[in-house]
């Protein structure tokens, strides 16, 4: 009957068995009860760990013979388990349990047992253990930089080498355009025109993110002393701007917490700045601010009239919030019109906001402006496909007087194009 006993239930393992006495030899053995299918066809291995010192002891017939030579020292060992399939591609582990090994006692007489000599096996593996040990703490401290000497002199500058052979003169650039339909904005294709007659493409890649901006205007309508002011988003203090008493009013760019209750004008906290003051009895030039819900174009047009500057916002489910000013009064069409221009998303457009007098209500537009140049035959590129590129290697440009020119690209084993056929049978042959 083995001396210890264990019981494997998956990844349990559990078990041990009778006392466990120090400086035994060749007498240990063991036995594993495997109560679960998974462990079936397995090569299984028994480890014990103590101190930096592991056996690993393969299991024949589940069980450890005593002539495996498991001779543990007094102390607490760590037992895990471990199998493989015999592909090499599936392992299972188990948890650990620890075995306590006590001391040896002595003889009845009193007298202490005596030592035995370990055998030619035990004394190899014990230097290997001791030279892994060793091997370990001078890394250890060779890492940590205790034997680095100090730095020896610098050395003396190397001759200057030759002057290289001049290269040949490169190609200029001439055009550079990219496609103007929309649908291929996000291809990020670059298209060349070189000054020598030749043109190309590349695939680019996308610009870092730039720094953030800093945070926008929020008109909240007029003041209310039970409303909080300032808010997080995108991860930046809104700055939000109120009306009170026909004047307007920008929370404090320091601001870091929601204001509440703070009366805006004649605020000595430092939580509102003035934005814009109300005009005085006797007229003059001050500012219009708020938004296309709580302005209204008759009260533009009066502005204008008034030589008053106007600073309106509005909010577009496309292109986002914009502040118009500027506004010209059509007196005949009974309007009032403003334009800016804004980027998005690499495209420039002309925004425009017209306000009905006679209906009170507003109306936004954005054009998209496009400028070209350097194209001969004063043709203007419209759009450039590239949905042939990657399968047929063929690019298509089309021109605004509704004329197209197609380019068929050969290419070598490298991926470099080697020659360049257009539409009308004109050739360019191209050297790496």
């Amino acid at each position: 009957m083995a001396l210890l006993k264990f019981i494997v239930r998956n990844q349990m393992l559990s078990g041990g068995g009778a006392k466990i006495v120090s400086d035994s030899i060749d007498y240990i053995d063991a036995e594993f009860d495997f109560r679960t299918e998974d462990w079936k066809g397995l090569s299984k291995w028994a480890h014990f760990s103590k101190d930096g010192m592991t056996y690993d002891v393969n299991l024949v017939s589940d069980k450890i013979a005593k002539d495996a030579h498991v001779n543990l020292s007094e102390g607490d060992w760590e037992l895990k388990l471990h199998g493989t399939d015999p592909e090499g591609t599936m392992r299972i582990t188990t948890d650990t349990v620890v075995l306590r090994v006590e001391s040896y006692g002595s003889t009845e007489e009193g007298g202490v047992l005596p030592e035995i000599s370990l055998s030619a096996e035990e004394q190899i593996d014990a230097k290997a253990q001791e030279a892994l040990l060793l091997a370990r703490e001078v890394k250890e401290k060779a890492d940590a930089g205790e034997f680095a000497g100090p730095a020896g002199p610098q050395g003396e500058q190397g001759v200057q080498g030759e002057q290289g052979i001049q290269g040949e003169r490169g190609i200029g650039i001439s055009t550079i355009v990219t496609s103007e339909d929309p649908e291929d904005l996000g291809s990020n294709y670059l298209y060349i025109h070189l000054d020598d007659g030749r043109f190309f493409g590349w695939t680019v890649r996308n610009g870092s993110k730039g720094d953030k901006g800093e945070p926008g205007l929020v008109w909240r309508g007029e003041w209310n002393a039970e409303e909080a002011y300032g808010s997080i988003k995108n991860g930046q203090f809104s700055r939000d701007v109120v009306s009170y008493n026909g004047s307007s009013y920008v929370l404090a760019v320091n601001s870091t917490v929601p204001v509440i209750g703070v009366v805006p004008e004649g605020d000595t906290t430092g939580k509102w700045e003035l934005l814009a003051k109300k005009a005085n009895s006797e007229g003059g030039s001050e500012n219009l601010v708020g938004d296309t819900e709580s302005i209204t174009p008759t009260e533009v047009a009066n502005a204008v009239k008034e030589n008053i500057n106007c600073f309106i916002s509005h909010t577009d489910g496309t292109y986002g919030r914009m502040i118009f000013s500027n506004f010209a009064y059509a007196l005949d069409a009974y309007m009032v019109v403003a334009s800016v221009v804004i980027e998005f998303y690499g495209m420039l457009l002309s925004a425009h906001l017209v306000g009905d007098i006679s209906t009170g209500t507003w109306s936004f537009s954005a054009t998209r402006l496009a400028a070209q140049e350097d194209i001969p035959e004063e043709k203007v590129l419209r759009a450039v496909d590239l949905s042939g590129f990657e399968s047929e290697g063929e690019i298509v440009e089309t021109y605004t007087d509704g004329s197209s020119l197609a380019y068929n690209f050969e290419f070598d084993s490298e991926g470099n194009p080697t020659k360049i056929t257009d539409s009308d049978g004109n050739e360019t042959v191209l050297t790496w």
